[in-house]
């Protein structure tokens, strides 16, 4: 290209009157078009370089520009794959707290397992030191009484199965194992593992008075029982005494006291656990007993009173006419009584009469039994 000319240098040199010193002014005159020209000249040859410049600069600017935006979408490519990686990661962040919280619960479940485990674990301690501690008693109890060898073996038959039941049994049945007393003291100590207790069968056992006598002192405190059966039993007049204090000092509703070989004496004894403000027997059979005329005016008495009294059973007894026309005067009275079972009593034509006149002024009798 063409060397820069320096404008302001130019300019100057015409002010000064530039050219060769004796021209006239014509000759000056012609040097000024002949500077101004040039400079034209310089001007044009200025504009197309700038030109050029300018084109190239576009060119460079352009090809900055594209090689940004390929940059941008490759940034933008990036972007997503980094959005992408962080949803995939997000998730497996989600995974690892759900599986942590699902961790947290089975430790705690663990946790639990174990603290029941250890309570079970003091629970059977505490049974097994209480068992070593009864069976030392029981031992010494047996060999103190002299019991004889059979009755040993029950003994400890009875304790095996107690102590090998589930504490939160509700019914505890040992009928027809020929316990006797001492097998009836052994179920009596027993009893009170038995936190929800409710029904007691130990019919047909030969049980007498000391029998009984412990199962009341046990019994007594129960707020859970609520039937107890000893039919079958030899509980004789000397063991209602030992009942009547069950029958008030427990929520027991139903007692089974059939073949017991009780009189007009024992009969008065249960007539006043029925007169007291206690009781709660609904249910109560005297069944082959040996109660006569005295122990039904007992009982005539008591149903005078008693409020709780539903069901009553003195079948097979030694009621008679004169019996049986006490409990038909107890009728007149009693409203609460629905089901009364006389069979096999030796009621004849004058008892019978005195029954049916009796049930046309009672309200609440809907079964009376005089067959068998």
């Amino acid at each position: 290209g063409k060397r820069p000319v320096d404008d302001n240098a130019v300019v100057g040199w015409l002010v000064k009157g530039g050219g060769r010193e004796g021209e006239g002014g014509d000759g000056h005159a012609r040097m000024q078009r002949s500077a101004i020209g040039s400079h034209q000249v310089l001007d044009e040859g200025s504009d197309d370089e700038d030109n050029r410049v300018s084109e190239h600069s576009k060119a460079q600017l352009m090809h900055f520009l594209k090689g940004k935006e390929q940059e941008a979408k490759l940034l933008e490519i990036d972007l997503r794959s980094v959005k992408s990686q962080l949803k995939v990661a997000s998730g497996k962040c989600q995974s690892l707290e759900d599986t942590n919280v699902s961790l947290l619960q089975q430790i705690e479940e663990l946790e639990m397992k174990e603290e029941n485990r250890q309570a079970e674990m003091r629970f059977l301690q505490e049974q097994l030191a209480e068992a070593k501690l009864y069976i030392v008693k029981l031992t010494e109890t047996l060999e103190l009484k002299g019991a004889a060898d059979d009755v040993r073996i029950q003994a400890w038959d009875v304790f095996r199965d107690l102590y090998t039941m589930a504490a939160d049994s509700e019914g505890v049945v040992f009928s027809g194992k020929a316990l006797r007393d001492e097998g009836a003291m052994i179920v009596a100590d027993a009893i009170d593992a038995f936190t929800r207790l409710r029904s007691l069968n130990l019919s047909d056992n030969g049980i007498k008075r000391r029998g009984a006598e412990h199962l009341s002192s046990h019994l007594s405190g129960s707020s859970t029982l609520e039937a107890l059966d000893l039919q079958g039993n030899h509980l004789g007049d000397e063991g209602c005494p030992a009942v009547a204090a069950l029958v008030t000092g427990s929520p027991v509703s139903s007692v089974h006291l059939g073949g017991n070989r009780i009189s007009d004496e024992g009969a008065n004894v249960l007539c006043s656990a029925l007169t007291d403000d206690r009781c709660t027997l609904t249910s109560l059979h005297l069944n082959n007993n040996k109660i006569g005329e005295k122990g039904a005016r007992h009982l005539c008495a008591a149903l005078s009173r008693n409020t709780t009294l539903r069901f009553l059973s003195l079948a097979t007894n030694r009621l008679g006419d004169y019996g049986t026309t006490s409990l038909a005067h107890a009728l007149r009275l009693n409203n609460t009584l629905t089901e009364l079972n006389l069979g096999d009593n030796d009621i004849r034509q004058a008892g019978a009469a005195d029954l049916v006149s009796c049930c046309a002024h009672n309200t609440s009798l809907r079964t009376l039994r005089m067959a068998g």
